[in-house]
């Protein structure tokens, strides 16, 4: 029981501060929710968070109101540097996902092998493979997740070998921030 409640508390901690912004970005200040009381104690009584698994759901009751939080897994797979870092901090701006990153597909298949993704971004060519063998292995592996090719090649045969395999969209290079964010927004 102890380790369970550790466990609670440690994933509390390490969405603090998108929980604070979640539950005050519709008032002004703490005075305006409770203006009878004293601000409120984020600490956790236990040290050393851990790493959240993909679809945890944390419930967390604050001064009588319930808050949930569903944590995201993605995976990006792009060998370009550049791109995977630029897919990363448009990631990073949205609340609550655990950010995975691979630069071949090798490296992709091992990641799919040992954790499950909500979302996989999937580069096409990559430097061992091609990446449609990546969505054909994810797709055997888990079915609901949701695998977004990406590529520069906006060619109707690589559309259509997309949609074959079962990917669940394209996106073209340079990718649109906005259409990210929306694909993140859909889950």
């Amino acid at each position: 029981m102890n380790k369970q409640r550790r466990s609670l508390c440690e994933k509390i901690a390490l969405i603090e501060d998108e929980l604070k912004t979640a539950f005050f970005q519709q008032t002004e200040s703490f005075a305006d929710v409770f203006p009878q009381q004293s601000a409120p104690s984020w600490q956790c009584p236990f040290p050393a968070p851990v790493k959240p698994q993909t679809g945890d759901i944390i419930s967390v009751c604050f001064e009588n109101r319930k808050v949930i939080i569903r944590l995201s897994k993605i995976l990006i797979v792009e060998d370009d540097d550049g791109l995977r870092e630029s897919f990363k901090e448009v990631l990073e701006s949205q609340p609550n996902l655990i950010i995975t990153l691979a630069s071949t597909g090798q490296a992709a298949i091992n990641l799919i092998t040992h954790n499950s993704f909500d979302i996989i971004f999937l580069d096409i060519q990559l430097p061992d493979m091609l990446g449609f063998e990546v969505l054909k292995f994810s797709k055997f592996k888990n079915i609901e997740t949701k695998v977004y090719m990406v590529s520069g090649y906006n060619t109707p045969d690589y559309i259509n070998k997309a949609d074959d395999l079962y990917a669940d969209g394209f996106i073209g290079k340079p990718f649109d921030p906005e259409k990210i964010i929306k694909i993140i927004h859909s889950l």
